[in-house]
């Protein structure tokens, strides 16, 4: 369920104002019943009890079966990755084999053990033990289960493969080497067409029938239930609204406007070139003028930092192109801020700021 801070917030501030007040007339005019019976189920099939449960299990059977085995098949298997960003699972791979016939409850604490990108955030507390000491020291099974987790999730997308493997092979190796000499005939064995446009118009007709097919079979499926526009007491229900904000939460990036995907993935045309700063021959518009406002040195101020996370992320997932063209537009966004935080400005047209003092033609 999204939003929780503001419910909990609601609630909080709903009690204080009315501390000798009966929750059916204080608490449920502001999150009703249903919802607060919503969250103690979300909180009870995703919270730290339940997480300590599962662990718990999945402990006791790696433990008494799988850990025996781990040793010998991590001795067989070479695990590689061709971004130094998922190097810590290795790193980790190779603490696993090091101390995996020392029989230590904890790993030493010498060792420089990685943890980010390893132990999930919401795993750390359960990871993490206290000694008779009250040092805190982490366990060396708990450790093991969690590499392993990390190392499956990590197969699964390819991020890291294994050496003479077929299904988890070197991404590198999915396509043939001599794949551009022999681009006709590998397409026709794919049975897609050789040229962009139809292979995209073929798409498009796709997703066109597709959507065709559910907007006739939508009001005959009895699984699904149709409501009216703004109807208030159909509420979507929280799990949809929890993965939604999940996913935008992942998936996006903050920029002056909100939080945009298209951005991330490098579909966003505006994001490189902002027209209104390229439009002129690659210079800004004739009609813009940026530094007259106050708040134009706090907006150029989030779109650098936004550009920059651009940037990171695209490093990070080895899109160097799409980095380089943001970084173009990083050091257009750094050198218009420069000047405007001065207190000059940024202008198209010099005869209409003529006169003015502290004014700068860029």
């Amino acid at each position: 369920m999204g939003n929780k801070h503001g419910i909990l917030f609601n609630l909080a501030q709903s009690v204080v104002n009315n501390p000798n007040g009966i929750v059916r007339d204080v608490i449920f005019p502001i999150v009703n019943e249903q919802t607060l019976r919503d969250l103690v189920k979300e909180f009870k099939h995703t919270g730290p009890v339940y997480r300590e449960k599962v662990h718990t299990i999945i402990r006791a059977s790696y433990g008494s079966h799988y850990r025996r085995m781990v040793p010998e098949i991590l001795g067989i298997l070479d695990f590689r990755s061709n971004n130094e960003v998922h190097r810590p699972v290795i790193l980790a791979l190779e603490l696993v084999k090091k101390y995996s016939d020392t029989g230590q409850h904890y790993l030493p604490l010498l060792e420089d053990i990685p943890i980010d990108g390893v132990i999930r955030t919401v795993n750390r507390e359960i990871i993490v033990e206290k000694d008779e000491k009250g040092q805190e020291r982490i366990s060396r099974m708990n450790y093991e289960i969690s590499v392993l987790q990390a190392l499956r999730d990590k197969l699964r997308c390819k991020e890291i493969w294994a050496v003479g493997a077929n299904r988890y092979r070197n991404p590198d190796d999915d396509l043939p080497t001599d794949f551009e000499e022999r681009r006709e005939e590998n397409y026709k064995a794919l049975k897609q067409p050789l040229d962009a446009v139809d292979f995209i118009e073929t798409l498009k007709q796709a997703m066109k029938d597709g959507l065709e097919k559910l907007d006739r079979g939508l009001s005959k499926n009895e699984k699904v239930r149709i409501t009216e526009k703004g109807n208030k007491d159909e509420e979507i229900p929280y799990d949809i609204l929890e993965t939604l904000w999940r996913d935008q939460k992942l998936n996006a990036i903050d920029n002056p406007i909100g939080s945009c995907r298209a951005r991330v993935n490098g579909n966003c045309p505006y994001a490189e070139e902002p027209p209104c700063l390229t439009c002129n021959g690659g210079s800004p518009c004739k009609d813009l003028a940026v530094g007259l406002s106050d708040m134009d040195v706090p907006k150029y101020e989030i779109h650098i930092q936004s550009t920059s996370k651009i940037i990171e992320v695209a490093k990070q997932y080895g899109r160097d192109e799409m980095a380089e063209k943001n970084q173009k537009n990083l050091d257009r966004l750094t050198s218009i801020y420069e000047t405007i935080r001065k207190g000059n400005i940024v202008f198209g047209r010099m005869e209409r700021i003529k006169g003015k003092q502290g004014v700068k033609h860029v």
